[in-house]
């Protein structure tokens, strides 16, 4: 048996559905049914939600940012049992219902400027028993809640980030043609930066660092360093609000051995998880497990030296849940950072009712094979230029 990409039915069409199609609104409709769930057994009366990503899976891919630098959305969305409002400042309330929210049947409220902040008119309408997504004095914070809400997630969505990673793949592939020695880190990341953006795609985090610094840093960001022979590309995509973060090596020339033994530590313990990914497996026992496998690879306790990975999606990556006694769930999608001096591995998994796949990989990259129990992990190599 083998794991490998999954294959991706027509792509074209995936770009083309509209806000307003039927399967947004029911995937959106279905959110909102678990929120309401959820205020009923938790007995709260009502959830503002003002994170982005939040805002994301609860309107199925609707974005609500001006300024891309902060967390929270520009206005916020107030769900009770049996209402539901979007609050915002003029100047973005009718644009947010006809362009991210068109047949969500939300109630706009919208304010002018000086008549004050969207999350203190949501506290206005929301009833007395209340809760948020984000710190407010006198609010209990739900976020961790709300993100267990996000999975598993539903068909239509799996199918949306499957179309990412494959994509995803397809731009690391392209930067082969344009990759050489004597340019600058920097020149690698505006390329990276435009071929995603014509796919419709951005990066929350865009890591490009070369040489001597993938030893020296976890997170090499670029530089206007000039690049040698060795170069690491990581990219934490963004489309429809999900995320898929996936890391990529490539050697001008063929890979010395100082090179090539970290990426092979790296690429054996990634595989190692993937087996691991099995429906109700802990996922502190992964992290447990991790531990071991790091020594065994001659690595000991660089585990403790950034975070191991987790659910993604709507969130880069939900990291601490390693820390927790939660299991595997199917319809989830996982980003584990493999990483020592050196090297580093990141791919976008999908568990499904049938399996695992990995959309983040594909033919045109070399592949290094690892056998488990059975199966066979191709893992994305070294790609020599």
């Amino acid at each position: 048996m083998t794991i490998m990409i999954s294959q991706m039915n027509n792509p074209e069409e995936i770009l083309s559905i509209a806000r307003d199609d039927q399967r947004i609104l029911a995937d959106s409709e279905e959110k909102r049914q678990r929120i309401r769930s959820w205020l009923y057994e938790k007995g709260f009366g009502s959830l503002i939600i003002a994170r982005r990503e939040n805002f994301a899976w609860l309107s199925t891919g609707g974005d609500a940012a001006v300024v891309n630098s902060t967390q929270n959305s520009i206005g916020c969305l107030l769900i009770t049992r049996d209402k539901q409002y979007l609050i915002s400042h003029v100047m973005d309330g009718i644009r947010l219902m006809e362009e991210q929210l068109p047949g969500q049947n939300y109630e706009l409220v919208d304010l002018h400027w000086y008549e004050g902040e969207p999350i203190d008119k949501a506290l206005e309408l929301a009833s007395t028993n209340m809760v948020a997504d984000i710190s407010i004095p006198g609010i209990k914070n739900v976020f961790s809640d709300i993100l267990d809400l996000h999975y598993p997630m539903t068909d239509f969505e799996i199918g949306r980030i499957r179309w990412l990673g494959t994509a995803l793949h397809s731009v690391f592939v392209k930067m082969t043609d344009f990759i050489r020695a004597g340019i600058r880190e920097t020149e690698i990341a505006a390329e990276f930066q435009y071929q995603q953006s014509i796919l419709g795609i951005s990066s929350d985090v865009l890591i490009t660092g070369s040489d001597d610094r993938i030893f020296r840093y976890r997170h090499p960001m670029p530089t206007g360093k000039i690049i040698e022979k060795y170069i690491m590309l990581h990219s934490a995509s963004r489309m429809w609000g999900l995320h898929a973060p996936v890391t990529r090596l490539y050697s001008i020339g063929e890979p010395e051995d100082y090179f090539s033994r970290p990426f092979k530590a790296v690429a054996e313990i990634q595989a190692r998880v993937f087996d691991c990914l099995k429906l109700g497996e802990s996922y502190m026992k992964i992290l447990e497990n991790l531990k071991n496998w790091y020594s065994e690879t001659g690595y000991k306790d660089e585990w403790r030296n950034h975070f191991q990975g987790g659910p993604t999606g709507y969130v880069i990556v939900d990291a601490v849940r390693c820390l927790t006694q939660k299991t595997i769930q199917i319809n989830t999608p996982f980003e584990w950072f493999i990483t020592v001096p050196g090297s580093k591995t990141a791919e976008l998994a999908l568990l499904g009712a049938e399996g695992l796949e990995i959309a983040s990989n594909g033919d045109l990259w070399p592949q290094y094979s690892v056998k488990l129990n059975g199966v066979e992990y191709k893992m994305p190599g070294i790609y020599i230029i």
